[in-house]
């Protein structure tokens, strides 16, 4: 799942978008039972439900996203067709008789996007409760993206109410109507519907369909764990379709600053794809970051002499706005299920920003640096926090923390030349840091030490081209993104390099973000996979044959009610139930965090929007029964 539990209240417009209603119109629908396929397709369906998106891609303004075909996806292009289905499939291990495993699809598709059409497209996988409307909605209205939901087939086999998954499939979004209800009405491109051409079906599209179904919110046991999934209905007794996975392939969005505006610009703009309305944030922005919740995005204000003063959360969905704290940086990170560390004097500060207005945001850890912080920056795959402390007699040093602050070690690094602010981002591998300055020509990869005690050492140099300096810099697939400034101007651009067959590092004009005006702050989304087995459940499995699910005649709560909290109270789930839990979840009930609810009157197991005895009876439930 997700960070933050977003909401679509009605009548869920923002920035005149219509939240309630999810329009992924025009998809191609092509099927995965086709000759020169494994099995003739019958397993194919996640690669097919992926290429309907490609296909898409491909005549509306990134045509290397599905190579070889036109705009009519006809039969003259069904051989190249069934060719990129069948490699896709190779790239995501795609095999009889399981199908596709959910990692091996994301890793296939991503494979596939940075060899096919390298820094245009972001790719998503989401799992468990983060399948649901609410954020099916935010990754589409507003961030651009085209889904794939997926859901998988559970039997309760033994009749006890436990339901184990056997099997799943994958389908192409077309249309989500009602998305604020509580039964909304999901139309899709089927790819194993393709019966209206039975005889020759293995060498001929079928016609284009639309499949539509209503689905409604279900908790109960899957594999011995209750959990929340969205359901199609109707449902048959013995077998339930419940949607535990998606893939969202993102055209790249770049967030700039304009005055009080945060602008999300697609950087591959598509035919027919409207760009959000900019969104104000009610002061001049310093800084700013897309939040992990991708529904939100985090911003630093400053005085009059444009001195950083204040942290704001900014909502995407409706441009609603409150404080996270004071800062003395404009350096801000963020961890993946919702943290915020910024800097406050000489103290690294992190905060909890998923409570829901009008709640506050909840200061989680504060701790006192060794020195004057310079940079700033969180490791997405190590959740390690890690500041830059300014150089004075002993040097300069890197200081590193756990996500939930507790001192990892501090080691000396070599200089940075400059005195422009620092800029730090992770490296290419894991415990390598990249650096640079505000101003400086270069950007440069430090090396881990080989001892707790020992230092970073230089590893590779990075020289902008030509007479670029730095504003800002990121890596996407590889290649250097970065800011500069326009010379004579208050302007900056975005620049791409990437290297050469020598190993030089040069000036890629044909990147999508390739001198783009913008903001000095480079903020954008890249490859993100959400999925964490110890809370998003028994859903990674593979996705096999499909089964006829037709003929079976808000945002979702946590998996895990009980699973509120890790050691010491952190916020956030940990696979195991302990006192933490139960602290929380009480902290949460009486200051009236919607996290609270989670039942109905008379412990009916859907929240009511009330506070109730019901909340604690059935949290307690959960927790001794072990969620």
């Amino acid at each position: 799942g997700l960070v933050a539990a977003a909401g679509l209240a009605s009548p869920g417009l923002a920035g005149g978008i219509d939240l309630c209603d999810v329009k992924q119109m025009g998809m191609p629908d092509f099927d995965q039972r086709r000759s020169g396929l494994t099995g003739n397709g019958g397993v194919h369906c996640v690669p097919t439900s992926m290429s309907n998106i490609l296909g898409y891609f491909a005549i509306h303004g990134i045509p290397q996203a599905f190579p070889g075909v036109n705009t009519l996806w006809g039969q003259e292009d069904y051989s190249q067709i069934t060719i990129n289905i069948l490699t896709l499939g190779v790239f995501m291990d795609t095999s009889l008789p399981d199908g596709t495993n959910g990692n091996d699809g994301f890793d296939g598709m991503k494979t596939w996007i940075d060899t096919r059409a390298p820094g245009k497209i972001g790719l998503i996988r989401i799992s468990g409760g983060g399948v649901n409307p609410a954020f099916i909605s935010i990754y589409r209205n507003i961030l651009g993206g085209y889904i794939a939901p997926c859901y998988g087939r559970y039997r309760d086999d033994d009749n006890n109410n436990v339901w184990d998954r056997d099997g799943g499939h994958c389908v192409t979004l077309h249309r989500l109507r009602f998305a604020c209800s509580n039964v909304p009405e999901m139309s899709v491109r089927d790819p194993a519907t393709d019966e209206g051409n039975v005889t020759n079906r293995l060498t001929q599209q079928s016609p284009f369909t639309v499949r539509t179904f209503n689905i409604s919110k279900w908790t109960g046991n899957l594999s011995g764990t209750t959990r929340t999934r969205w359901r199609i209905e109707p449902a048959a007794s013995d077998v339930y379709a419940l949607f535990d996975s998606m893939y969202v392939l993102v055209p790249l969005v770049q967030l700039t600053a304009s005055g009080q505006n945060v602008v999300i610009a697609p950087a591959v703009p598509l035919v027919n794809q409207d760009p959000p309305s900019p969104v104000n944030t009610g002061s001049a922005v310093l800084n700013h970051q897309l939040a992990s919740d991708l529904a939100s995005v985090t911003v630093v204000h400053g005085n009059a002499g444009g001195t950083p003063t204040t942290i704001r959360q900014v909502s995407l969905l409706d441009g609603s706005r409150r404080v996270l704290g004071s800062t003395t940086s404009k350096q801000i990170a963020h961890g993946r299920r919702g943290q915020v560390y910024f800097i406050d004097g000489n103290q690294l500060v992190c905060v909890d920003s998923t409570p829901l207005p009008p709640l506050p945001p909840i200061e989680l850890a504060r701790v006192t640096l060794p020195g004057v912080p310079e940079g700033l920056a969180v490791d997405p795959v190590t959740d390690q926090v890690c500041v830059a402390i300014a150089a004075g007699v002993a040097g300069p040093r890197l200081a590193r923390f756990s996500k939930t602050l507790s001192p990892i070690a501090t080691n000396f690094y070599p200089a940075i030349g400059g005195t422009g602010e620092l800029k730090i981002k992770p490296g290419p591998q894991s415990g390598q840091w990249r650096l640079g300055r505000v101003g400086g020509p270069s950007v440069r990869t430090i090396l881990p030490p080989g001892t707790p005690t020992g230092s970073f050492t230089n590893g590779a140099m990075i020289d902008l081209p030509g007479t670029d300096t730095l504003q800002d810099f990121n890596f996407h697939s590889g290649e250097l993104v970065y800011s500069t400034p326009v010379v004579g101007t208050p302007n900056f651009v975005t620049r791409a390099a990437k290297q050469d067959v020598n190993g030089r590092w040069v000036s890629h004009p044909d990147h999508p973000f390739f001198n783009r005006p913008g903001g000095g702050v480079m903020s954008f989304m890249t490859h993100m996979d959400m999925f964490d087995p110890a809370l998003d459940g028994p859903i990674d499995q593979s996705i096999g044959p499909a089964v006829d699910l037709i003929a079976l005649t808000g945002p979702s709560v946590p998996d895990c009610v009980a699973d509120v909290a890790g050691a010491n109270q952190w916020p956030e789930p940990d696979g195991e139930l302990t006192a933490d839990d139960i602290i929380v979840f009480l902290a949460r009930y009486f200051r009236g965090d919607g996290r609270a609810d989670v039942a109905g009157a008379n412990q009916a197991p859907t929240p009511d929007g009330q506070f109730s005895a019901d909340d604690i009876i059935v949290f307690l439930n959960r927790y001794f029964i072990g969620c």
